[in-house]
């Protein structure tokens, strides 16, 4: 049912009502997009900024926002004036999942700035705001006449499974229940967007789920096509903004990076080479200098993604001299730092990370408090990028949005592997250290911390590895370095087990890829997978026996809930002289019945426990 005046569009889609309501709110805006998705609602409004500094810039100037509204669950947040704050890692997650669906669809050197704010106003656990938010974001921009260059409908979708079916869009319960999470963006061709964790998922299950996945797409890009055709929507004829460039200075760069990049030497020293040239190219007594910095830098991004694609179409060699297959050289080291509980270094050609752990005690855990869900989690990663990773100079800066996104990429990989909290009652923490940067330093993160998991002696189900993909000339690179990254055509991060697949990230630089390239891409993915972890269990074949002697030890006792009044005496003197005699720290486990005891002293806690089994014995 479309009513064109009041520009409100009504659709069913898997059982549940979809309505959207088209520039009703938000009305100063370029474009707002209202949907009621069940119980769910979500305002999109899009907001466009023309500026001459755009065209100049070497990104799209995109800037994606959710916000996640307590009152939309009825709840005030527990914080302290009691107001929502700067987004959580869960909403800035949600952010990057959209800004990744859509940014290859602007062109560099657009004529303005973008903004995207996604508002949840309402919260249905069975009608996932995620994907409202998605599909809001891509109507804003394909329903804009303004933005020329988004002429065709994506649409987005989550897929679970529950036993034998794949489910479309499942609730928070069905996911909860599902042994993975995928959610995919495509056109009615091509996969643009991929995000998957998930338990050892086998390849040839993900291929089924994506085809599931793009059968259910095409009814949504039917909807949206509606809704543009009912409204008038007409684009401009879209032409990808020319540079004027000048030829003399490109034959010159051209001429400079043949040079460098045929001499014979090692990729390090080249690499060094094209920073140190660029560098002394800026500098131009004659030109302003900002403005001849941002042209040389354009001519030096073009003449070189040229020569990358003209020198692979001829020789089939990658820009640092490997085969399209061929991994970089690999460097590991375990208990790199004393001290600490665990720490391993990964080394894959310039890429190197460095993977921490502590381990702490199960209240040490994190509160995890938003609209989706009010829970605790006892593992942790944290991804830190600074600037001199990649040889750069910059002010002190809070966490950015992409080492939140890393470092929840490499968090999701984990948790299938890791042993349940009562079998190994630790909260695990896990920093990754980018010290070098040249790709894939994510999947860097992933080998670096399994490494360090396996050293600190946590007995995970099996060893997981990351490998990063690329694409260039319509050829798959395995292990793509920075360059392949900037100027290729995909990067696709895939990181598993020997059995199956854990995580999975998919972003294009172009409008997407087939379904072909996807499922090429896969099974190269695994050949690297299997290589990685080969060489990884080479150098540490198996967990470590033990916990590290740094670490605080710990000894689970049931007593019975109905006990624990023994165990604090009156007015709490009995567990205060049990902290004071052996040092202990105590766990009281409500309903479980359990008493976990911590402390780094073995002989301690022995000492602990026997006072505990005194003081039952007495009643």
């Amino acid at each position: 049912m479309n009513n064109s005046t009041q520009k409100k569009f009504e659709f069913t889609f898997q059982g549940k009502k979809i309505i959207f309501e088209i520039d009703q709110l938000a009305t100063k805006s370029e474009k707002s997009v209202l949907c009621r998705y069940g119980n769910t609602v979500v305002l999109t409004v899009l907001c466009l900024k023309q500026s001459a500094e755009s065209s100049k810039l070497n990104f799209v100037p995109l800037t994606v926002f959710f916000e996640e509204k307590f009152y939309s669950v009825g709840k005030i947040p527990a914080v302290f004036n009691k107001r929502e704050g700067k987004p959580d890692y869960n909403s800035v997650t949600i952010a990057r999942l959209i800004d990744r669906s859509i940014r290859s669809f602007f062109p560099l050197g657009g004529q303005y700035e973008i903004q995207i704010t996604n508002s949840v106003l309402a919260f249905d656990s069975a009608a996932d705001p995620r994907l409202v938010a998605c599909w809001n974001s891509i109507l804003v921009c394909y329903l804009s006449p303004l933005l020329s260059s988004f002429n065709q409908p994506l649409a987005t979708v989550v897929i679970s499974k529950n036993q034998e079916e794949f489910i479309c869009n499942p609730s928070i319960i069905q996911l909860d229940e599902s042994p993975f999470e995928l959610i995919i963006t495509a056109t009615k061709e091509n996969i643009v967007m991929l995000e998957l964790g998930a338990e050892e998922i086998a390849e040839k299950e993900l291929e089924k789920a994506v085809i599931f996945a793009q059968k259910q797409i095409q009814q949504l890009l039917q909807f949206f096509q509606q809704i543009a055709n009912s409204l008038n929507i007409s684009k401009n004829s879209f032409l990808t903004p020319e540079k004027s460039i000048d030829k003399n200075w490109q034959e010159k760069i051209k001429e400079k990076l043949e040079k460098i990049l045929t001499a014979k030497d090692n990729w390090l020293n080249k690499e060094k080479k094209l920073q140190e040239t660029l560098q002394e190219l800026k500098k131009n007594p004659e030109q302003d200098t900002n403005a001849w910095e941002e042209e040389i830098e354009q001519i030096w991004d073009l003449t070189l993604q040229n020569w990358m694609q003209t020198n692979f179409r001829r020789t089939q060699q990658r820009i640092d001299g490997r085969k399209k297959e061929e991994i970089r050289p690999l460097n590991m080291k375990i208990n790199y730092l004393p001290n600490v509980h665990s720490s391993a270094l990964f080394q894959r050609g310039e890429t190197q990370v460095l993977s921490v752990v502590t381990l702490g005690k199960t209240s040490d855990r994190q509160l995890i408090d938003n609209i989706f869900v009010h829970t605790h989690k006892h593992f942790i990663h944290h991804y830190n990028f600074p600037a001199f990773a990649v040889n750069e100079i910059e002010k002190f800066k809070s966490t950015s949005r992409r080492e939140i996104g890393h470092g929840q990429l490499v968090e999701k990989t984990f948790p299938p592997l890791l042993p349940s909290v009562d079998t190994f009652p630790y909260t695990i923490r896990v920093v990754s250290e980018v010290l070098g940067s040249d790709g894939s330093s994510s999947q860097a993160s992933i080998c670096a911390t399994s490494l360090a998991l396996m050293t600190a002696g946590v007995p995970m189900k099996r060893p997981v590895a990351g490998i990063a993909l690329g694409l260039l000339e319509g050829e798959i690179l395995v292990d793509i370095n920075g360059l392949e990254d900037k100027f290729g055509e995909m990067d696709y991060k895939i990181a598993g087990t020997e059995k199956g697949v854990c995580s999975l990230q998919l972003d294009v630089k172009n409008q997407g890829i087939s379904f072909l390239i996807f499922q090429k891409s896969l099974q190269e993915g695994k050949k690297a997978r299997i290589y990685l972890l080969r060489e990884m269990s080479n150098f540490l074949p198996k967990t470590r026996p033990q916990l590290p002697t740094q670490a605080i030890k710990f000894k689970k006792i049931f007593v019975g809930a109905e006990r624990f009044g023994l165990i604090i005496g009156s007015q709490g003197k009995t567990i205060n002289r049990l902290i004071q005699e052996t040092g202990v720290e105590i766990d009281l486990q409500q309903p479980s019945g359990f008493v976990l005891l911590y402390h780094h002293d073995e002989q301690q806690l022995i000492k602990a426990v026997r006072f505990i089994e005194s003081q039952i014995k007495k009643k």
